[in-house]
């Protein structure tokens, strides 16, 4: 800290009744300190003073003074981890907003990336729910065509009939998705709603299933956990918030004790009786050098000290609070990768099974068109 004063005086005291003293004084000082982060104070000061006695005839004295200081702090205040509190517990939560800042866009991209795949999941979707509807009024020529023949009763489209709408409302929902997955893709993108028509149908398809890569993931699930402390951005957020608490609590606790402050101060003063203004600037120079030094030991005992305990109080709360939330979010997390493993495992079982499915339905449908060539199945 630099500190600069300059100041000018003009005093008339009277003396007697019929005689009064009439001085001017100027004075300029300019001063740096230090406080360094072990709580130590270092100063230096430079200051000249000029006084003038306008009702004598003496020379006006020039007073310079190069003064060094050193403040110890014994008890409060002594040692970085209480001196630098402040500083250190301001670094600290720099670093848990730099996590959450991190955290929140990790999240944006996994909303971004959620939104794209459920985006084409609907525009698939509904590319298969219109392809069926065309195969079912495909199927619906074929029966008319059949009951103008009389080769089939007219009650035979009614299914068909009933089919068609329940294919036609598939369709509808499914544009209603496509609908409002581009939205929200749009949303998470930072879009206006103006920019609708920029966001195009997808263009990456589905990842490949990996099967090994799969039954990794399941076999390591624990390592998973572990992991995921190391790299969740929240969690280390949340932790690092709680060393800031404990460092407020450091700072707090120090403030509880008394103060005892050991002060060293050395100066060097010279005069000089001259009238020329640049006496005061000659003076730093001149000779007769009067050495000064000063040791003081000052103590201050707070009695009460009701605020220091308020802060204790306040920041033990703020520490248990953010342990409890580490030990909550660390829990939800465990628990949300282990029902994520889960899903995972019975996900991929889900698609062993649904392709098994799929391929007998296959053999189905070309039974079905054996037997109806063979004139042993009906079209429907």
């Amino acid at each position: 800290v630099i500190n600069a004063t300059a100041s000018y005086q003009h005093s008339e005291t009277p003396v007697t009744e019929t005689f009064q003293s009439q001085t001017n004084s100027v004075s300029s000082s300019i001063n740096v300190s230090k406080t360094f982060r072990t709580g130590i104070t270092g100063g230096l000061s430079l200051s000249a003073t000029r006084i003038e006695d306008i009702t004598s005839s003496t020379e006006p004295t020039n007073q310079t003074t190069i003064n060094f200081s050193l403040n110890i702090p014994l008890l409060e205040g002594f040692g970085i981890e209480h001196a630098a509190s402040d500083e250190l517990s301001a670094r600290s939560k720099l670093k848990a907003t730099k996590y959450s800042f991190l955290n929140t866009v990790s999240q944006e991209i996994y909303r971004t990336s959620i939104y794209y795949w459920k985006y084409l999941y609907a525009v698939k979707n509904l590319k298969e729910y219109r392809q069926s509807l065309l195969r079912t009024e495909k199927l619906l020529k074929q029966v008319k065509i059949l009951i103008s023949k009389d080769a089939i009763p007219e009650a035979d489209s009614e299914q068909i009939l009933a089919s068609l709408a329940n294919k036609k409302a598939n369709v509808y929902n499914a544009e209603q998705n496509v609908i409002y997955y581009k939205n929200n893709l749009i949303t998470v993108l930072g879009l206006d709603p103006k920019d609708f028509e920029i966001v195009s149908v997808p263009s990456t398809d589905f990842p490949q299933i990996n099967s090994e890569e799969i039954s990794k993931i399941l076999e390591n699930t624990n390592k998973l956990l572990f992991v995921s402390l190391e790299r969740r951005y929240d969690y280390l957020a949340s932790k690092q918030s709680e060393k800031t608490a404990e460092i407020k609590l450091i700072g707090a606790i120090d403030k509880l004790k008394s103060n005892l402050d050991f002060s060293i101060q050395a100066s060097y003063k010279r005069l000089e009786s001259e009238k020329y203004g640049g006496a005061m600037l000659d003076s730093f120079w001149k000779t007769k050098p009067g050495f000064n030094i000063n040791f003081l030991l000052n103590y201050q005992w707070p009695v009460e000290n009701s605020y220091a305990k308020g802060l204790v109080k306040t920041y033990q709360s703020m520490l248990k609070q953010n342990i409890l939330k580490s030990k909550q979010l660390k829990r939800t997390i465990y628990l949300n990768i282990r029902t994520a493993v889960s899903d995972l495992e019975k996900s991929f079982k889900n698609l062993r099974e649904s392709k098994e499915s799929v391929k007998y339905y296959n053999r189905a449908v070309a039974n079905e068109k054996k037997k109806y060539r063979l004139g042993m199945s009906t079209i429907i």
